[in-house]
């Protein structure tokens, strides 16, 4: 299984360093500030909004977003903030 998933990949982006926020809108975007990224994998082929829901449909596949927040992650939020409806 894991062969195919690997042969899927088109190719891995190398990491990078990169200047993230603004001085010059919103005060939470504040202060510029350096960052980095890790390498990752590039799908080869475009998912389109379509596509992926059919996906989700077929599998029951709940993305991040939609997942309850993990409350240690979060400390000194509100507990109303972990859980989605």
């Amino acid at each position: 299984m894991a062969a195919n998933i690997t042969s899927r990949w088109d190719r891995r982006d190398q990491g990078a360093e990169f200047l993230m926020g603004s001085n010059d809108f919103y005060p939470e975007e504040r202060p510029v500030h350096e960052m980095s990224i890790d390498g990752f994998w590039m799908d080869r082929h475009i998912v389109t909004n379509e596509q992926f829901a059919h996906f989700v449909e077929a599998t029951g596949y709940v993305t991040l977003a939609e997942r309850a927040l993990n409350p240690p992650t979060f400390p000194g939020h509100p507990p109303k903030i972990w859980f989605r409806r």
